[in-house]
Formats: C-alpha cells, sequence, structure tokens
C-alpha cells in the first residue's frame, strides 16, 4: 500500500485498482472560527479524480467539510464512490447524494470488498464517530482518528474485530483538539492523557509503525488562541513514541508519500510543523466574531425552544429529569448576562459575571441557538469559559438535547435523562433543586 498525506486526517491510500481518500479537508477554518490547518493542503479539489473511493469518519468539519465538498468538480462526484458507517441517520447520506456523489453504507464489523485485494471495516464508535481497518497487499492499517479508546477493554476490542492479521501501521489523535479546562494544568493533564492514550493502544495492537494524526491545527481565534499554549507539539509526542511507544513513529507533510511497511524519515516533516506551530503561536491576526444584539439573540433562542419541543414531545420529561433547567449565560461583549428558560425564553437576568453558568460571545451563543448542533460546536472550539459560582452542564444540557435530536432522529430517550438526573442528584442533593440565583 502507498500512502499520500493530505492533511490533519486526510490522506489516501492505493493499491492495485483502489484509491482510498479519507477525511480530507483541504482548507478553511473549522468549528465557527475556532480551527484552521498548520499548514496549506497540496492536494485540491480538483485532485479528488486520484480517487476511487471517499471514507469520512464522521461529521465533525474537520473531517467531512462541506464547504470543501462542494469545489468537487461535478464530474468528479459522480466518479467518487462515498463510504459512511451504518450509524448515520441519513445526514451525511444525504447531503452526498443530493450533492451527486453515489454513496455506499458500510455494515458494522463486516470486511466489504473495494476491489481486488483491497478490503475494509468500518466500526462505528460512541455517539458520531467511526474507526476503520484496511486490508490490501498483506498489509493492514487501523486508523483510530478521533476515537477516545480511554480504556484497555476499548483498545482490546478493536484488536478483536480486526482479527489476528499483524498490524502494520496505527493512526490516532495526539492532542486535544477543542475545550479541555479551565486552567493550564488541566490542559496540560489533557495533553498527557492524550499520550497516555497512545502509549496504551499502541501496546494493545502492537503495530509495526504508528502514526499521530487529526491533530495538525491550531485554534485560530481571539477567544480560543490561548489553547494553544498546552497543546501537544508534535515534536514532544514524536519523541514520546519513539522513547516509550511500540511501532516507528511516522510523520508525513502534506502532498508527502509513504510506502506502508518501509522505512521514513520524518525528521523534516516534524521540524516543518514545529517551526509552522511556533509561527502560530506568535499570531497577532486572529478571526474575530461580529457581535449580536439582544434581540436577534432572543429571537434565535424562540427558534431553539421550537425545535426542541417538536424533537421531544414530553417536554415536561426534560423537565423532570433536569435537562432544561434555567440557564445563565453572562455574554461577554455585552457585559450582561441572560437566562434561558423552558417557559420564558431568553432574557436579561441580575446575575454576576461569576455566578453564571458559562461565559462567552454573544457571537458564539448565536451560532450554539441557530444550528441544531451548533451548542456541540462552541464544546469543542472552546471560546467560553466556565464561571467559578455557576453549573456549566446546566448551560451545557440544553444543546446535548439538540445534538442527540439531530444525530439520532429521535427524542432523548429515558436511560439518556436519567443519567441527567443522577448527575444533578450529585450535584445538588436529593432534592433536586439548585440554588435560586436573585
Amino acid at each position: 500500500m502507498k500512502m499520500t498525506w493530505v492533511n490533519h486526517s486526510g490522506h489516501l491510500v492505493t493499491h492495485g485498482g483502489v484509491a482510498l481518500l479519507t477525511d480530507p479537508w483541504i482548507e478553511g477554518a473549522v468549528f465557527d472560527d475556532g480551527l484552521e490547518l498548520l499548514l496549506p493542503s497540496v492536494l485540491r479539489p480538483e485532485d479528488f479524480d486520484l480517487a476511487t473511493h471517499l471514507w469520512f469518519s464522521h461529521e465533525h468539519p474537520d473531517h467531512f467539510f462541506p464547504s470543501n465538498l462542494v469545489q468537487v468538480p461535478e464530474p468528479v462526484r459522480t466518479g467518487l464512490k462515498v463510504l459512511y458507517q451504518d450509524a448515520d441517520f441519513g445526514q451525511v447520506q444525504g447531503w452526498c447524494e443530493g450533492k451527486g456523489f453515489p454513496v455506499q453504507v458500510l455494515k458494522s464489523g463486516r470486511w466489504v470488498e473495494l476491489g481486488e485485494d483491497f478490503e475494509v471495516l468500518c466500526q462505528p464508535f460512541s455517539l458520531l464517530d467511526s474507526w476503520m481497518a484496511i486490508r490490501a497487499g498483506g498489509q493492514q492499517i487501523v486508523n483510530l482518528n478521533d476515537c477516545t479508546l480511554d480504556s484497555e477493554e476499548a483498545a482490546r476490542q478493536v484488536l478483536s474485530s480486526v482479527g489476528d492479521r499483524p498490524i502494520d501501521l496505527v493512526m490516532l489523535q495526539y492532542s486535544f483538539g477543542g475545550y479541555a479546562g479551565e486552567t493550564a494544568q488541566e490542559r496540560l493533564d489533557a495533553g498527557s492523557h492524550m499520550l497516555w492514550r497512545i502509549q496504551m493502544v499502541s501496546r494493545i495492537l502492537r503495530p509495526r509503525f504508528f502514526m499521530p494524526c487529526a491533530s495538525f491545527t491550531w485554534f485560530c481565534h481571539r477567544e480560543n488562541h490561548h489553547l494553544n499554549a498546552q497543546s501537544n507539539r508534535i515534536q514532544k509526542v514524536f519523541r514520546f513514541m519513539e522513547k516509550r511507544c511500540h511501532g516507528q513513529p511516522i510523520v508525513l507533510l502534506p502532498g508527502e508519500s509513504w510506502e506502508v511497511g518501509t522505512a521514513h524519515k520524518s525528521k523534516k516533516a516534524v521540524g516543518r510543523y514545529r517551526a509552522a506551530f511556533a509561527e502560530k503561536l506568535r499570531a497577532t491576526d486572529l478571526r474575530t466574531s461580529s457581535s449580536v444584539d439582544g434581540p436577534e439573540l432572543q429571537a434565535l433562542a424562540q427558534g431553539f425552544l421550537k425545535r426542541l419541543k417538536k424533537a421531544n414531545p414530553d417536554w415536561e420529561a426534560l423537565r423532570r429529569f433536569h435537562m432544561i433547567e434555567p440557564t445563565a449565560i453572562f455574554v461577554v461583549d455585552q457585559d450582561c448576562a441572560w437566562e434561558l428558560h423552558p417557559d420564558r425564553g431568553l432574557n436579561p437576568v441580575s446575575v454576576s459575571a461569576s455566578d453564571c453558568d458559562v461565559a462567552l460571545a454573544s457571537g458564539s451563543l448565536a451560532h450554539a441557538l441557530r444550528l441544531p448542533w451548533g451548542g456541540s460546536t462552541v464544546g469543542i472550539n472552546g471560546r467560553f469559559t466556565k464561571p467559578p459560582g455557576g453549573y456549566y452542564e446546566r448551560f451545557k444540557a440544553w444543546f446535548a438535547i439538540s445534538v442527540y435530536n439531530h444525530h439520532k432522529k429521535a427524542p432523548v430517550p429515558e436511560a439518556v435523562l436519567k443519567g441527567a438526573a443522577l448527575k444533578w442528584e450529585r450535584r445538588f442533593g436529593d432534592s433536586g433543586t439548585a440554588v435560586q440565583r436573585p
């Protein structure tokens, strides 16, 4: 097998008559202007004709980015078969088919032949993600991308799924890609956890080579640029893997190719990424967002509540299990607090900034309210803070409902509601009642 690096998580694997392109994020900021690529891509949308198949691991825009995909020429789209997990509920499949891409849904955990001596296995993971194994030319790649394998049991399940054949290459995310704590120490701990995960996965899967991926980005907005200071640098990860992990680490530059299983020198690539990240740390020309006024926020909140009520007919169950408790939101560019209430919508409230459940700019709040997945975007891009006197989970729960409805096309089930109620009671006691704000 031959691998050509695209960027971030994106790559092209070729063998025989099959060319599988994976997660091609080519250019542009994602997660509401929260993240950009460290280095420019070489592959362009018109180059997608190099591939016969296109696999997206999940719906996040750093893996599935419609703004890039619509730039692929229409004649190229019709000849490029999209592969996707069978836990999609139609969102990605429907979008791709609507844009002229043929789609093949992959049955979970089953090997599927794409061509002579080339087969793949896709396994959904958690609510949204999936991982893929590729077998071709007597070799095997296991691409775990963003999958949060945080236990040995989870890693052993992957090993069991791919069988007894040796693994030539494992690919896994190497740094946190979003909010990872309020303090520098919390973020450093999150980075250390990513290294622990790499080490644990390498010990259990025992690949010949290990490719750190899915983190060749930087936080590019004025509201989240500080997160770069504690994210894992590729040079640190590479040294850690050389000393403590099973499998030779491999790092490629955009456009660089590698024959899987052969010796490779990654020094040049590591140096380029290191220099690029150092430049981004010093960057001052950061992205900014326009303010959104109060009346527009209130109108967006009404639309948000309408969507939630339509998707969750048992509105009282959400109240009973504390999923839609009134939440205080400090809007930093307005220097005032708002309360999102299940009956009254969004209105100003007399709560100090330190006692609100979240603090963020009006643009981020508008994004969270406007889109079904908007709250998840805010949670990932880290353009917010958690005030010390509030309870962030109270804010987060509202948008967790919206994300669940969007991905599952169903109301939030009682099992999830009971879990939320248990968390609430642990925080506020058996009465399940929060301390009332003024």
